[in-house]
């Protein structure tokens, strides 16, 4: 008695395993281990008795399940002789309904969260859907918050640095054919002449899952007093996560802006931007250790010059030199957000 795949079934391959749909879309089943090599079996046209004993229990289920018939069988003859459904789940199948038949294509091709062999990455700002894949249950998330922009300087006295974006990462359980917003945060705006830096925008995943704040944005100088440095990024989503670096402190008259903080890795918080204590610009904060690490802040401007722009991803702009006439800080860099499996 030789077997074979029922005509009306599609097949989709998805790493060893193997997804099976009926012709209307309505029902899918997934095969792992045995239940693959005998599906390969039936393919091949084998005959009953040529099913090796390890994989006996495999072809029934595969017989059961409606997915393999013997020669001459009538779909309901095999029904009537194995008294179950295709509906039905049997030993060594996974099986689970879908909502409609247009749920199995609606999820395949097009959509970002099908296919997570390569991370998935949305590093500008703005807001976005993410949409699982048909098997996709378990994604690892990393995001970076936007940067705070520097301080202007302002009567001969430095801005100061924007803080650096927090970091946050978990792992989570997802709902396969289903969209998850994703927001990247906005780069803190610069500190225009004898203006204050604007915040950086928080990142996120599903609104609250994952989490990661901005950074503050650095003050501009006031008078013959360098600017305070920005916040660095408030406590991620999960807590465990790592805040931003603060900015420098702008530098008195006739000295330069401070560093911003870096974004925070993994492994430790974003280091804070330098104090400017000269006619030359504040350190640049140390990126955060961890993997991955988190963006360096950028340096100071020297005394007559700009701040300059944060580092992608998270990182504050710094805030500007002391100059005559009053120079505008820098921009910080937007966050970001990676999915990628876990």
């Amino acid at each position: 008695m030789h077997l074979h795949l029922r005509s009306d079934l599609r097949l989709e391959d998805v790493g060893d395993d193997v997804l099976v749909l009926d012709g209307a879309g309505a029902q899918v089943h997934r095969l792992t281990g045995p239940a693959v090599r005998a599906l390969h079996l039936a393919q091949d046209g084998a005959d009953r008795t040529e099913v090796p004993r390890d994989l006996e229990a495999a072809m029934q289920s595969l017989i059961e399940a409606g997915i393999v018939a013997p020669s001459g069988w009538t779909r309901r003859k095999m029904l009537v002789a194995s008294g179950v459904g295709l509906a039905t789940a049997t030993a060594g199948l996974v099986s689970m309904e879908l909502p409609a038949a247009a749920a199995a294509s609606s999820c395949a091709g097009g959509n970002a969260g099908d296919d997570l062999a390569t991370p998935v990455t949305y590093s500008s700002a703005g807001t976005y859907s993410f949409k699982t894949g048909t098997m996709v249950t378990m994604i690892t998330v990393s995001a970076w918050g936007g940067g705070g922009g520097g301080g202007g300087s302002v009567n001969n006295a430095g801005g100061g640095g924007g803080g650096g974006g927090s970091f946050a990462t978990s792992s989570l359980t997802v709902t396969p054919c289903t969209i998850y917003t994703v927001v990247v945060g906005s780069a803190g705006v610069l500190g225009a002449a004898a203006t204050a830096g604007g915040n950086g925008g928080s990142s996120s995943f599903g609104t609250t899952l994952v989490v990661a704040p901005g950074g503050g944005g650095g003050a501009a100088g006031s008078g013959t007093t360098g600017g305070a440095g920005g916040a660095g990024g408030a406590t991620p989503t999960p807590a465990a996560m790592t805040t931003g670096g603060a900015g420098g402190l702008g530098g008195t008259m006739g000295q330069g802006g401070g560093g911003s903080g870096g974004s925070g890795g993994s492994g430790s918080a974003g280091g804070a931007g330098g104090a400017s204590t000269s006619a030359a610009g504040g350190t640049a904060g140390t990126a955060g250790a961890g993997t991955p690490a988190g963006a360096i802040g950028s340096a100071g401007g020297n005394a007559g010059a700009a701040g300059m722009n944060g580092n992608e991803p998270g990182s504050g702009g710094s805030g500007a030199g002391a100059a005559n006439p009053d120079l505008p800080g820098g921009a910080g860099a937007p966050g970001r957000v990676t999915i990628q499996s876990p």
